[in-house]
């Protein structure tokens, strides 16, 4: 067997487990079938199985049971979001592919979070808002960004989702941090942004989701604007 088909076969066990854990054919504590009836199975050897069965491991998905066989690992989220950050920096991933999973991620938890939102959780988003305007590091300004953003994702309630924010938050935390030095660019004034906040939790407060998309949207896309300005000049 020459390595590509080495390399073809160990893929093949690795996607189709993914692939189930993804539609919900196979979670968290479920145990994988004996090796034996995998190699048939995938029609491949035994040690090109546990090959596979290794890499699955290493990344988090899978955990091996001494004595007991292979199971998916009870972590199984924060694992499959590792993966796609650590896919993002081996492919020298841009600013504009982390503004695009803002994008995708938030676009989705600020309307969820206008229909879920408790008067606590209102109240800790108002005052993450007014720290924000009152912190006068940038660093720390951006630090308490990211925070009210992941505490949106957290009222959202999307176990994934907050896993993903929480893996990539190194990522994130650069973006945000460029976001606000860029601030000034395009009209983007830091006022901007702070009224851009202040909407965003005045519709989740008023539970319109509508509303909320709208929000979010508009301050997204003002932060792309300004990162291109920036970049341009």
């Amino acid at each position: 067997m020459s390595n590509n088909n080495i390399i073809d076969a160990k893929r093949s066990v690795i996607d189709d487990i993914q692939t189930k854990i993804m539609r919900g054919q196979l979670k968290s504590g479920d145990m994988l079938p004996p090796e034996r009836s995998m190699t048939e199975l995938y029609g491949i050897s035994r040690p090109l199985l546990r090959e596979a069965l290794k890499a699955l491991e290493s990344m988090g998905i899978i955990d091996k049971q001494q004595g007991r066989g292979n199971f998916i690992s009870n972590n199984i989220s924060s694992a499959l979001s590792k993966t796609a950050v650590l896919s993002f920096k081996l492919n020298n991933g841009n600013p504009q592919d982390i503004l695009d999973l803002r994008y995708m991620i938030e676009s989705y938890t600020v309307p969820k979070a206008a229909h879920m939102a408790t008067e606590s959780d209102i109240a800790e988003l108002r005052k993450l808002h007014l720290d924000i305007v009152n912190e006068s590091d940038p660093k720390k300004k951006a630090n308490i960004d990211r925070i009210f953003h992941q505490k949106i994702a957290k009222i959202s309630d999307n176990k994934l989702v907050i896993n993903i924010l929480n893996e990539a938050s190194q990522l994130l935390d650069v973006f945000t941090a460029e976001a606000i030095r860029n601030a000034p660019f395009a009209g983007n004034s830091i006022n901007n942004v702070y009224k851009e906040h202040n909407e965003i939790v005045e519709a989740i407060a008023s539970h319109d989701p509508g509303r909320a998309l709208a929000a979010i949207e508009k301050h997204l896309n003002r932060i792309n604007i300004g990162l291109m300005s920036h970049n341009h000049d």
